[in-house]
């Protein structure tokens, strides 16, 4: 996937409890260019390389694992227990 260069910025706040039996995060983003925002992920690759999904945050298409909150008209989404 080429880089693309906006002026959107966005932030990822986590929190894991000491039981770590949940993961609690709260995403939030500003100023995205070229339509809606379909789904939020963490990539894990090498330097300079895309690498593949290892969390899906939301989403609002099909393919993300069960469990996985929709995205919401504020922008923000919160995950209840990790799938193990």
């Amino acid at each position: 996937m080429p880089v693309v260069i906006t002026g959107a910025t966005g932030e990822l706040r986590v929190r894991i409890p000491r039981d770590e039996q949940t993961i609690e995060y709260t995403l939030s983003y500003e100023n995205i260019e070229g339509g809606d925002v379909l789904q939020a992920h963490i990539h894990l690759g090498q330097k300079h390389t895309t690498g593949m999904i290892v969390v899906f945050l939301c989403t609002n298409v099909g393919g993300a694992p069960p469990r996985v909150p929709r995205r919401t008209r504020r922008h923000r989404a919160r995950s209840g227990p990790p799938a193990r």
